[in-house]
């Protein structure tokens, strides 16, 4: 006679089906599950910070300087490649305001320094209430970067998601395939 138990609600005929249909790839299977888990958060939290970015935090800084930005000169220091920690050109700028200076990667818009050599002066404006927050005025004019990002942004973030869905999917068939193997073992088990 079989033995039986109880699963639930429902009355398991036969030998117990192993928590996990292939034990020896169990180790890989969630490591490679976590590396996707990781993977998609990674892609979803940039995803978010750059449409973040684009769409709120530029856009607010542009005006707040064109509402309250007080003028004022940076000098050109140099252009690179690296500059900023990318592999484009940046341009690093030195601005002397309210007697402290500042010396940092611009991140926005480097084609305008083109035609300026090192020392040359650069119009900005300068939040009073935040002085970190510093742009040229041509980028504050033209309101420069808002909105580019936004939509590498939810690119990202829906590559964040493939993974996601994908390892949804995989656990949805999984757990319908044990199903069907159960039932097929009740069935050839009681009949």
């Amino acid at each position: 006679m079989t033995p039986e138990r109880r699963v639930g609600t429902c009355v398991v005929v036969g030998e117990p089906m192993p928590a996990f249909p292939r034990p020896h790839l169990r180790g890989r299977t969630v490591y490679a599950t976590t590396l996707l888990i990781a993977w998609a958060a990674f892609c979803i939290w940039l995803g978010v910070s750059q449409f973040g970015y684009s769409w709120h935090e530029l856009p607010a800084a542009y005006k707040a300087l064109r509402q309250r930005g007080v003028p004022a000169t940076a000098r050109l220091d140099k252009c690179a490649p690296g500059i900023g920690g990318g592999r484009d050109v940046g341009c690093q700028l030195t601005l002397v305001f309210r007697g402290r200076i500042k010396t940092w990667a611009y991140p926005e818009n480097t084609p305008q320094f083109d035609r300026l050599r090192p020392g040359d002066p650069v119009p900005v404006l300068v939040d009073p209430q935040n002085p970190s927050v510093v742009y040229t005025a041509q980028d504050v004019s033209r309101r420069t970067n808002t909105g580019n990002f936004a939509y590498w942004g939810l690119i990202f973030v829906g590559v964040g998601l493939l993974p996601l869905a994908s390892i949804g999917w995989t656990e949805y068939r999984v757990r319908k395939k044990m199903r069907r193997l159960i039932e097929r073992r009740n069935r050839n088990s009681s009949g």
